[in-house]
């Protein structure tokens, strides 16, 4: 009698515990892998991308939609699903090293590298073999071009390839030290050339140089070619630039005009009249077709009495 009893109770306990949850993505994934055996992979994506708003933190749900995504033949959004799985699941390994195939197809060699040497170390046979061939075959060619590179630069200190040629392959391998120096002396060689500032300021921010990377990165995010500028911009801080952060980026990029002139028109909002008066007139002596510097620059003038200099 007694364990027809505690049946009872434990039952009874049961009834009035709340049901474990339901899945939230449980429907959206039927619909998904039901649009893969169809064969149809863009739903198959549409689901699965709602299924990772219903449930954020699923790795698996992220590694079907990168699979999906491979078959659709969308390897950089197949990649980046990938690196969202290993975010949330770094022990997977096998993601990692999908990840890192993924990464030096898409040209992001030096993250695909980094991974595989971690790799190299798994305590999976396969995996560390995997990932120490994939290294070596990243590597090896990274490390003939530097000496190659190297060599060259020695030889020609003003061929500008070599220098630029060396800066990409050294920091495409982790040297950056040595990047951050054949990328200035690449920028010496054609300083009208800003995409290198934008190199410039990625290497010496990642050398601890923070000072000289957002001058860098400044003078990069105005008058340079637009995609470069949008990149500088991003690795800028959110805030407003500084005057003394204008005046470090016009040191190391004297020549840069949109530059000089958003400082010119900062100083005069700051009311620091004669400071921008002496901005404006560098502007205009470079550019004598600017003329709303020009102009700027003759009220300023006649603000300070000058009429015959305003005329």
């Amino acid at each position: 009698m007694l364990i027809p009893l505690l049946l009872a109770a434990a039952l009874a306990a049961a009834a009035q515990e709340p049901p474990p949850p339901a899945d939230p993505a449980y429907a959206v994934l039927e619909s998904a892998y039901a649009a893969l055996r169809a064969r149809d992979y863009d739903s198959a994506a549409a689901f699965f991308r709602e299924a990772v708003r219903a449930a954020p933190d699923r790795a698996a749900i992220r590694k079907d939609l990168a699979y999906t995504y491979l078959k659709m033949g969308e390897t950089a959004l197949a990649r980046d699903e990938f690196a969202a799985a290993m975010r949330i699941d770094p022990a997977d390994e096998h993601v990692a090293l999908e990840y890192a195939f993924l990464c030096h197809e898409t040209k992001r060699t030096r993250e695909a590298r980094r991974i595989f040497a971690r790799l190299r170390d798994s305590g999976d046979p396969q995996t560390r073999a995997t990932a120490a061939q994939a290294f070596e075959n990243i590597d090896r060619p990274l490390a003939e071009g530097i000496a190659r590179w190297s060599q060259a630069a020695a030889q020609s200190p003003a061929d500008f390839s070599a220098h630029r040629e060396l800066a990409e392959l050294a920091e495409t391998r982790g040297e950056t030290a040595l990047a951050a120096r054949h990328y200035e002396q690449a920028w010496k060689l054609r300083p009208g050339q800003r995409s290198l500032l934008l190199d410039l300021g990625r290497v010496w921010k990642e050398l601890g140089r923070q000072e000289q990377a957002a001058a860098a990165l400044l003078a990069a995010s105005r008058g340079a070619e637009p995609r470069s500028a949008e990149q500088a911009r991003a690795l800028l801080p959110e805030r407003y630039p500084f005057v003394y952060e204008f005046r470090a980026a016009l040191a190391l990029d004297p020549g840069n005009l949109a530059l000089r002139r958003e400082l010119a028109y900062l100083l005069l909002e700051m009311g620091q009249k004669p400071e921008a008066e002496q901005e404006f007139r560098a502007v205009v002596e470079q550019d004598p077709s600017d003329l709303l510097s020009t102009a700027q620059l003759g009220f300023l003038t006649l603000a300070r009495h000058d009429s015959e200099g305003a005329r």
